[in-house]
């Protein structure tokens, strides 16, 4: 290839390779939204929302805090607390409340019948990758909250009747339940002043990260509830990750409408689709709701609603800024979401099955709840290349846990699956390197006619495609293999990006968590970046035709390396083993070539010479 044909083509590759990515890891670009525009006016219930979040935003102004793990009442104290607790009401009242500890292998839940549903849900088998590293808690407000409400949080007549407000009975005397082996059902009851009753029945499961909530109220005209509810999560997620300003920037909420998913509070441009202003949003669109959840960059709290569709997502938030455990300021964003649900104006009874999932991004777990919930992990909407992501993507994701069942360490896996695109890609990688080493040999022609044309563009341009065309020689064929490595690559990206499985999963050595990347200059980290830069750099040396371009060689692995440093240690791992399968392909052919001293068809016989008068010299000195 051409140093013309060069200075066009890579910095195209470059920048289609890397354009989804940068923007998306620097938190600038969300994939716009296929859906109708949001609704230029809030309804009833949004406008609740709206004054909700403003207050809070009001009561607790951007206060820089020590760290971003307060919580108003520290779940462990919950968890361990199995005794009555004083609580503040909604009126403000100190009341008594029970608190219910229910264990499933998964997590362990306590639920308070002060708001009759969970105040803490600590995940088992993931800790906060920062600080003293404990378990993962999924309702967790600022220090600054002055209240702890059940979540997910049900309310009617516009907000203003919220069943999370009220004080219940529970049906169990006993203060600990176990659903390890078998599923365990809860009931809350509320009874109003006038005989109005209230039901709240749970349902958990001993290996689902999910539970049933059951909303029951035999006669709703008694609390004069009509036209519709809502229900909302609404208690903000809380960075999990050591770098806790990627996490922020990873969160959004997105509802699953008929016309696919749509993403609300997502930090981007205002051409992408920004619904903040003035570090707040809030939106609501009307269509029909498949599920409606917030996530971070590897947890979700989602509500699928199972009686009848919603007919509004919501979204609202702010953000404030706080120091993370390295004491750098972040802007964490709190980001609440929630659906609006019909009441049927002909029935007397409310009677609605809610499934919450509250969990890691883990993508065969959330496709099995047949509601295309692991949508939200937002693969394949980039701009462009969006689709091409997702049909490389998808089967990657099945593909490496079944990988990981056979080898058992997901460093070597990555390895294997390089070796496996390698194979893959080999019937034009071979094309590629024959490519190369013809455009080594066709040099000293192409050096000729410019020198020869140094006055005639147009001349040069001609001979230079006539000689390509006389020797059989398609310069554009060492680009295939990098051309197809760019879906790939994005793919990869997108899954090292957001799916659990790497996360805290160990190679060797000092590499412990393949989902991180470089803190610093001097991070072990570092290394495989390294390693990385070197086996790119010595890919291209042995491939590059013109050595003239070293200003090329010297800068396209550094450029590599600059961008690959803060990414995923498994994306580099991969990265780098693909390049070192080249490298030694490439050594390989352009050794062969040698030996075999093949002619190129067509071209003149310029390394038969040489080699004669070589062998002429060594006889004579015999």
């Amino acid at each position: 290839m051409d140093k013309k044909t060069l200075i066009i083509v890579i910095p195209l590759v470059a920048l289609v390779i890397f354009w989804g990515p940068l923007m998306v890891s620097l938190g600038l670009v969300d994939p716009p939204s296929e859906t109708a525009r949001r609704a230029a006016e809030q309804q009833e219930v949004s406008d609740s929302l709206s004054s909700r979040a403003s207050n809070e935003a009001t009561n607790h102004p951007m206060a820089d805090t020590q760290n971003a793990n307060g919580s108003l009442r520290d779940a462990g104290d919950v968890v361990n607390n199995n005794s009555t607790i004083d609580t503040t009401s909604a009126t403000g009242e100190m009341v008594s409340a029970d608190t219910i500890i229910v264990e499933t292998k998964l997590y362990t839940v306590a639920l308070s019948t002060l708001g009759g549903g969970p105040v803490s849900i600590k995940l088992k088998k993931f800790n906060y990758a920062y600080g003293e590293k404990e378990l993962i808690e999924m309702i967790s407000n600022s220090k600054e909250f002055k209240s702890q409400k059940a979540e997910p949080q049900i309310s009617f007549s516009g907000g203003e009747f919220n069943l999370s407000d009220l004080l219940y009975t529970v049906s169990t005397s006993s203060t600990r339940l176990d659903a390890q082996s078998s599923e365990q059902r809860i009931t809350f009851t509320y009874t109003s002043p006038n005989g109005g009753v209230i039901q709240k029945i749970y349902t958990f499961y001993p290996d689902r990260y999910s539970y049933d909530l059951q909303t029951v109220i035999p006669d709703r005209q008694t609390f004069g509830f009509d036209r519709s509810y809502q229900v909302v999560w609404g208690t903000s997620l809380k960075a999990t990750e050591e770098d806790q300003l990627g996490d922020y920037n990873a969160s959004f909420a997105m509802a699953l409408f008929p016309s696919g998913p749509t993403t609300f509070g997502s930090t981007g441009i205002p051409f992408f689709g920004n619904d903040w202003e003035d570090d707040r949003f809030n939106v609501s669109e009307t269509d029909d709701v498949q599920w409606m959840g917030i996530r971070t960059k590897y947890f979700t709290a989602t509500l699928i609603p199972r009686s009848s569709v919603g007919e509004r997502a919501i979204a609202y938030g702010y953000k404030e800024n706080v120091k993370d455990s390295h004491g750098e300021k972040v802007a964490r964003k709190h980001i609440f979401a929630g659906l609006a649900l019909p009441i049927k104006a002909t029935f007397r009874e409310i009677n609605d099955t809610l499934t919450v999932y509250v969990g890691p991004l883990d993508w065969e777990r959330m496709s099995s709840y047949d509601v295309d919930m692991q949508e939200i992990f937002d693969i394949g909407t980039t701009p462009v290349v969006g689709w091409m992501i997702r049909i490389v993507a998808v089967p990657i994701i099945w593909l490496l846990p079944h990988m990981y069942d056979i080898i058992p360490n997901y460093g070597f896996v990555i390895i294997v699956l390089g070796l496996m695109v390698k194979l893959l890609v080999w019937p034009l990688s071979r094309k590629s390197v024959k490519s190369m080493a013809a455009m080594k040999e066709l040099q000293p022609q192409l050096e000729t006619l410019k020198e020869k044309h140094k006055s005639n563009p147009q001349a040069l341009q001609k001979a230079t495609m006539g000689l390509y065309k006389e020797a059989g020689v398609n310069p554009l064929a060492s680009c295939l293999p990098m051309l197809m490595q760019m879906p790939l690559l994005l793919a990869l990206y997108r899954v090292f990006y957001t799916t659990i499985l790497f996360r805290g999963a160990p190679f060797i050595w000092q590499w412990e968590d393949l989902s991180r990347g470089a803190n610093g200059w001097i991070d072990p980290y570092m290394i495989l970046v390294l390693f990385m830069v070197g086996f790119q750099f010595a890919q291209q040396k042995v491939s590059m035709a013109d050595q003239k371009n070293k200003a090329m060689m010297y800068m396209m692995p550094l450029v590599f390396g600059f961008m690959f440093r803060t990414v995923a240690s498994g994306l580099v791992i991969y990265w780098t083993v693909f390049n070192a399968f080249s490298f030694f392909e490439q050594l390989y052919g352009n050794r062969k070539k040698a030996r075999e001293h093949v002619q190129i068809k067509g071209a003149p016989a310029i390394s038969a010479a040489p080699v004669a008068k070589k062998k002429k010299k060594s006889k004579k000195s015999r």
